[in-house]
């Protein structure tokens, strides 16, 4: 996992498992769709330095 916006490794994690519990949240209640969350999914992994393909990334809510 890339250094980003001057952060380390553990909390770029964190933060990025933070955003990602909450897009749950507004998936599961209606408030984004399942492709707004997919795009903020992938826009968070960005920001962030995860990738979609790495141990830290949560894929449970990303249908095709």
């Amino acid at each position: 996992v890339q250094e980003r916006q001057g952060g380390c490794m553990y909390r770029n994690v964190m933060m990025y498992q933070i955003m990602v519990d909450i897009l749950k949240g507004w998936l599961e209640n209606g408030v984004i769709s399942q492709k707004d969350y997919r795009a903020m999914h992938t826009t968070m992994a960005e920001k962030y330095g995860i990738s979609l393909s790495g141990i830290f990334v949560d894929n449970s809510s990303v249908t095709s």
